[in-house]
């Protein structure tokens, strides 16, 4: 990610980026983003292979369309499972939204 910055910094020093730079700069991040979700994230990881789709499924925007919709129900009734691995459960601090929604939301 730090890469990415420092590039955009560089590009944004000289010039304004093209929009075909800018879109590259995209794909890359919504890659390792979903990458990581599926390495790390169980409900995601569940999700993806249930639909039969994998990350480098996704190479841009549009591709989106392919990703089931996971609600909000579905994130409470995951539990852990809606966590990255990488997190250790002990360093979590947990808060709660105000219910406005209907149900308080437990946040960590």
């Amino acid at each position: 990610m730090l890469d990415e910055q420092l590039e955009m910094m560089r590009l944004l020093g000289r010039r304004i980026p093209s929009a075909d730079e800018l879109e590259a700069i995209q794909r890359r991040k919504l890659g390792r983003l979903l990458e990581y979700a599926y390495r790390n994230v169980p409900l995601y990881r569940a999700r993806f292979d249930e639909n039969h789709i994998h990350p480098s499924d996704i190479r841009c925007g549009e591709d989106l369309r392919q990703l089931p919709a996971i609600s909000r129900d579905d994130l409470r009734a995951a539990g852990r499972d809606r966590i990255s691995e990488t997190v250790d459960p002990d360093k979590l601090r947990s808060r709660y939204s105000s219910g406005s929604s209907g149900k308080p939301w437990k946040v960590h």
